[in-house]
């Protein structure tokens, strides 16, 4: 995970919402955009995402963001590492 992208975030209810999604065959959401208020706690968090490894699903994952992060949450926004196996 790249914990300095994350450290130079103003993150805040009213600022900079920041969610986790994680995907090899399977896809997680590890936490979601409103899960955590402030930097401290979103490193926390992003310090407990264990590499499930596998393919990366990169199909699956864009809809669950889509799906479930963007829309339960009260602004989107994502920061999305990693490249897709999929063919488009």
């Amino acid at each position: 995970m790249n914990v300095k992208v994350v450290s130079d975030l103003e993150i805040a209810t009213d600022r900079t919402l920041v969610g986790a999604l994680s995907w090899g065959d399977t896809v997680d959401i590890d936490f979601r955009l409103d899960d955590y208020a402030n930097r401290a706690e979103v490193l926390n968090a992003l310090d407990y995402i264990q590499y499930t490894g596998g393919l990366t699903n990169t199909a699956e994952a864009l809809s669950r963001l889509r799906t479930q992060m963007f829309w339960t949450s009260s602004r989107p926004g994502a920061i999305l590492p990693g490249s897709s196996d999929n063919q488009f």
